[in-house]
């Protein structure tokens, strides 16, 4: 694997993560900048971290696939 595609995985699997350790923050770069005085409701942030969940698992099994 190039170092363009490990970086890019890397940066891939760290949005991951830091999407379900901190989705109020992805929540507000994706949607809060529209909405004035807006918060973000429960389901939303549930959704937001399952999206992250996502994102870690596509990386991870990419890694997977591509070292193979």
């Amino acid at each position: 694997m190039d170092t363009f595609g490990t970086i890019f995985l890397v940066i891939f699997i760290l949005a991951g993560i830091l999407t379900i350790i901190f989705p109020e923050y992805a929540w507000y770069l994706r949607h809060g900048i529209w909405y004035k005085d807006s918060e973000p409701t429960d389901d939303a942030l549930f959704f937001t971290r399952i999206g992250g969940a996502a994102l870690t698992a596509i990386g991870l099994f990419m890694i997977f696939i591509i070292s193979t």
